[in-house]
């Protein structure tokens, strides 16, 4: 099996996958601290000259940090390196031009007075300065929201209603909001790396290895990319382990879910009002964790996700259903979060399913998947994992390829019975301390 082909490189690329949608006010305050340090520009510039005044400069004594729902800077001051006689002459310079009490300024410049207590004084003084008036904060938060009100899209404006209940899942996706990187491979050459790189670690997974390596190749956007693939086959021939080892070759998250869990739908989409508790799903939820647009959603025993479930209002839910608008690209390019309202851009995820049978499962589902069939291994295979499972120990090597040669035939053998074999071995021939 040849996985050598070099093509050119291509650009790693990014992709949004939602943007939370917040009030005006929000939108207005993000905007504030550029306005506000722009407000106060007259007041610093008056303060670099009194600093200059008094032998300073105020830039490498002075820090301004302007911060969203403040009304002015924070100041903070480093006078470490600077005599005390500047600082005398400073402060005095700032108490007379600020109509502060000349009294304080006179104690605080006396022979013997505290360099500690003048220093705090100056930043009080700089601070009370570098502040709004509260009119003059909300003339220009109510102007700025007039300009994020004609500039940002409505679907990105929060109305009341949608901020009900909104703290939960808005901490949970805010660190995952907006344009992250794609992970994984940025072109074909990289694919041909990942794809060698798991065959040397699941050599016997040649077949279904090629099958996806063509998938991979027809994504040009950059990142790891396919279409939904379902994986079927015997129980205990790796199905989950190739997807996990696909992570592991890229780079990019993987997050495995049980199908035949009762909940599986709800952990797909979410669970929205109107069931015993409102939660995101995990796949929005993963996404905005790991801060990966495309990660790896592996759904295993998909065969056994029969039945749904019922919510107080009536509504009706499925594995299949839910799944359905997120396998289709167009749909989950603006699949609706039921939970959040957000329309987000899903099209990236990389979904992985596993199967025994394909009976139970519908053509309208079948036809969004890549069908690969992972037959049960032959006796060379096992060899194979064999040689992968334990290359370092010539003992429990020969042992496991003695097993493989009685057992393999029997209908409950499997890769899953081999590993565990072979970990018991090697346990087995570890010394004892005492």
């Amino acid at each position: 099996m040849d996985y050598t082909t070099c093509l050119p490189h291509a650009p790693a690329r990014t992709h949004t996958v939602y943007t939370i949608p917040r009030d005006l006010t929000w939108h207005a305050t993000q905007r504030m601290p550029a306005v506000i340090e722009t407000a106060l520009q007259s007041k610093i510039s008056e303060l670099c000259m009194l600093f200059c005044e008094a032998g300073l400069y105020f830039d490498p004594l002075v820090s301004l940090t302007f911060c969203p729902d403040e009304m002015g800077a924070r100041v903070t001051c480093d006078f470490s390196h600077v005599a005390v006689e500047p600082l005398k002459q400073l402060v005095f310079q700032l108490a007379k031009r600020f109509e502060h009490d000349l009294k304080v300024a006179n104690y605080l410049v006396a022979e013997d007075a505290d360099r500690g207590a003048l220093e705090y004084h100056i930043q009080s003084l700089i601070q009370q300065q570098l502040v709004l008036l509260k009119p003059h904060y909300q003339r220009l938060l109510r102007k700025q929201e007039d300009i994020a009100r004609r500039e940002i899209p409505p679907h990105l404006l929060a109305t009341a209603a949608r901020k009900n209940d909104r703290s939960d899942w808005v901490s949970e996706l805010e660190v995952g909001e907006g344009a992250l990187p794609l992970g994984g491979p940025t072109d074909h050459h990289g694919i041909d790396e990942l794809i060698a790189d798991v065959f040397a670690k699941a050599p016997w997974m040649d077949a279904p290895l090629r099958r996806i390596w063509d998938l991979m190749k027809t994504s040009s956007e950059g990142g790891l990319g396919f279409p939904p693939i379902l994986l079927h086959g015997p129980g205990g021939t790796g199905k989950s382990m190739l997807a996990r080892l696909i992570s592991e070759a890229s780079g990019v998250a993987c997050h495995e879910m049980d199908g035949s869990a009762g909940a599986a739908a709800f952990r797909v989409a979410g669970l929205e009002a109107g069931w015993a508790g409102s939660r995101l799903g995990e796949p929005l939820r993963f996404i905005g964790a790991q801060r990966c647009p495309n990660p790896i959603m592996v759904i295993n025993e998909l065969d056994k996700a029969t039945g749904g479930a019922r919510s107080d209002k009536g509504a009706e839910s499925s594995l299949i259903n839910a799944l359905l608008p997120l396998l289709d690209p167009h749909s989950a390019a603006s699949w609706r979060c039921p939970v959040s309202g957000m329309v987000c851009d899903m099209s990236r995820i990389n979904w992985v399913f596993t199967a025994n049978q394909l009976d139970g499962l519908s053509q309208p589902f079948l036809s969004r998947l890549e069908v690969i069939h992972v037959p049960a291994l032959t006796e060379v295979q096992y060899m194979q994992a064999v040689e992968v499972m334990c290359p370092n120990d010539e003992l429990v090597r020969e042992t496991a390829r003695r097993f493989v040669q009685e057992e393999w035939r029997r209908p409950q053998f499997s890769l899953r019975l081999l590993s565990r074999t072979i970990k018991r071995l090697s346990a087995d021939q570890r010394p004892e301390f005492h």
